[in-house]
């Protein structure tokens, strides 16, 4: 139970960033990765990042099937490592 309300929050979370970023910027971004150049404080897009893997990665390891809990260890990994250098352009 802890680990879908985790999973929760970590959707709440990237949904409410998204929405903010759409928001601000009046139309959508081509990718999350270009909403790191809209906001004002750069760092906001990592964090966001990091807890949205943190938050999925036990819930994903728990339900997946033996076999393709890697797949979710990645995906979480991933998400956690665009967070780590989200200025791709510069």
């Amino acid at each position: 139970m802890i680990l879908k309300i985790l999973a929760l929050i970590g959707f709440l979370l990237i949904m409410v960033y998204s929405i903010y970023i759409i928001i601000k910027n009046k139309k959508i971004p081509e990718s999350i990765s270009a909403s790191v150049y809209v906001t004002k404080y750069k760092w906001t897009f990592s964090i966001i990042m990091w807890l949205l893997g943190i938050l999925l990665m036990p819930y994903m390891l728990e339900n997946l099937p033996e076999n393709y809990k890697f797949l979710g260890f990645l995906l979480c990994g991933g998400i956690i490592g665009i967070g780590t250098d989200p200025l791709i352009k510069n």
